[in-house]
């Protein structure tokens, strides 16, 4: 495994999004001053040539004050990209190291495993990853060794029925089976079997405000205006269909409008300006791929709708849109330098060891999606809340601590 800090690749992401936004943006600019200032010259071929001197000097002080002004925010986005991407070299170079140091093996403890909650915790983390990433054979696998190590400690457990959701490793993989059924239809550009599973659960998607239904009928109706997305033949070559063609994949205006007045009458007040573009891709229905709304209908656009897809299907089902253990592998590969190197000065300077009950000794940066729980910071007490202090509402709507309160109470 890669020991690469996930926020680190994050804000290098981030910040060359920026820069490249930022300077496209300068450079836009810029051209738009000298075309400003051509079309005020040539406006001027009945003036004087002092007159026109005139005229130049102060178009070419504008200029070059905009060009500074340009090119100074450009470079100052550029410095933000270097310094991400430095501070990815350096965690580079630390991944380099940490893969043949022998301090890692002396950050586990092997103990940890040894009571057999853990081990539950762990085997059911495993399985219900395996279920999620859609390797059903390879989940009863495990569930069946890990009951056969268990019956070998001489305690009696049926790992395969243990999940969150009480139904076992058979239910699961009845729900998530549904979930890949719908997402193979949407790489080969078959949108009817999420059409369906939306059908189904209009409500559910209803109560949260998912914008699935919309997102689904958009591409549906844009695969009738223009048929299926071009993928390559054998020979390299473009074909506007998927491998299983047939009439029902060719482009269809009229299909395409009767589609929309029904389709997109429940959406019209929520994505009004979304249909008023969708209504402009017919004027380009012989060429989309030379006109603004291409990207409306390009093979990321399914991309995204198999996203979305994914996330809302584990919404409704009171999941996270990642596995579990694909968090926690992900944080804690986030957070090994830092303790590593944290516990080796401790153990240099004064001898101690860190001691991995209750919390961590250092803060790791997370990301957005990370993060579960906000944390409480009492006005009063200035103490961040927790299971034994956590925090309180009073009558008159302010929140503190427990604590605080208590005191407050007392006077």
């Amino acid at each position: 495994m890669e020991l690469l800090n996930e926020y680190d690749k994050a804000q290098v992401q981030e910040k060359q999004t920026r820069s490249t936004g930022v300077t496209l943006e300068q450079i836009d600019l810029v051209l738009q001053q000298l075309q400003e200032a051509r079309a005020a010259l040539i406006g001027l071929d009945d003036s004087t040539e002092d007159e026109l001197v005139v005229v130049a000097k102060e178009k070419v002080s504008r200029l070059a004050e905009g060009l500074g002004h340009a090119q100074a925010k450009a470079m100052a986005a550029t410095k933000d990209l270097h310094g991400a991407v430095a501070k990815y070299a350096k965690a580079l170079d630390k991944d380099k190291k940490l893969k043949s140091a022998a301090d890692i093996d002396d950050m586990w403890n092997p103990r940890v495993l040894d009571h057999p909650d853990a081990r539950r915790t762990l085997h059911t983390a495993v399985i219900q990853h395996l279920v999620r990433e859609g390797r059903f054979g390879l989940a009863r696998t495990f569930a069946a060794e890990g009951a056969k190590a268990d019956r070998d400690r001489d305690r009696e457990r049926d790992w395969s029925a243990d999940s969150d959701s009480g139904s076992g490793i058979e239910g699961q993989q009845g729900q998530f089976a549904e979930m890949y059924a719908v997402l193979a239809g949407l790489r080969a550009f078959d949108v009817a079997p999420a059409e369906a599973w939306v059908a189904r659960n209009a409500v559910a998607l209803a109560a949260v405000d998912s914008p699935l239904a919309f997102a689904v009928a958009r591409l549906a109706f844009l695969k009738l205006l223009f048929g299926s997305p071009s993928t390559p033949n054998n020979n390299g070559n473009s074909d506007n269909h998927n491998s299983n063609n047939n009439n029902n994949n060719a482009p269809n205006r009229a299909a395409a409008l009767a589609y929309a007045q029904t389709a997109f009458a429940p959406f019209k007040i929520a994505h009004l300006k979304d249909i008023q573009k969708l209504m402009c891709c017919f004027a380009y229905s012989n060429n989309i791929a030379q006109s603004p709304y291409k990207a409306l209908y390009s093979h990321d656009a399914w991309s995204d709708l198999a996203h979305i897809f994914t996330r809302d299907f584990c919404l409704l089902l009171h999941l996270p849109p990642e596995s579990p253990l694909q968090t926690c592998v992900s944080v804690g590969v986030n957070a090994l330098p830092t303790i590593i190197k944290m516990s080796s000065i401790l153990k240099d300077q004064s001898g101690l060891e860190w001691s991995t009950h209750g919390e961590l000794p250092v803060e790791i940066p997370l990301l957005d999606r990370q993060r579960f729980h906000s944390i409480f910071a009492c006005p009063v007490s200035k103490e961040l809340g927790t299971k034994e202090n956590p925090p309180m509402m009073m009558v008159c709507g302010h929140v503190v601590c427990k604590e605080s309160l208590l005191r407050l109470g007392k006077g």
